[in-house]
């Protein structure tokens, strides 16, 4: 499964999320773009808006059992984190990155978060 299944499962839920956006309107839509510490799997934004949604995809089965389940809420933890570390970065290189992937300046950058998975998911904290 790891060698053939899981590790085409984040790229193709990205794939298809884009296109969905890209068919919905004028959507900015980027995959993959590197922060100190780590990366943003998708930016979402409109051609002249000054808010973008920064996407951290968990490819996962949808769970079936207690391992499964633990193993998604681990993931998603994960992606929790990475929205945590970007968050971190200092106003002024939050802006570089994302000035950078939208190729413009942003005037007032306001920045969203998500995390993008095919199931629920949740767990107590």
């Amino acid at each position: 499964f790891d060698n053939y299944v899981s590790h085409e499962l984040e790229p193709v839920l990205l794939h298809q999320a884009g296109e969905l956006l890209r068919r919905g309107g004028e959507w900015v839509v980027i995959e993959d773009i590197p922060f100190p510490g780590g990366q943003i799997d998708l930016l979402i934004g409109a051609p002249q808006d000054t808010g973008v949604l920064l996407v951290q995809a968990k490819g996962n089965l949808p769970p079936q059992g207690s391992r499964l389940t633990e193993r998604l809420t681990d993931r998603i933890r994960e992606g929790i984190r990475q929205i945590e570390r970007f968050a971190d970065l200092d106003e002024a290189q939050q802006r570089k990155v994302v000035e950078t992937a939208l190729g413009r300046h942003v005037a007032v950058l306001s920045v969203h978060h998500a995390i993008l998975a095919r199931s629920c998911f949740g767990a107590p904290e």
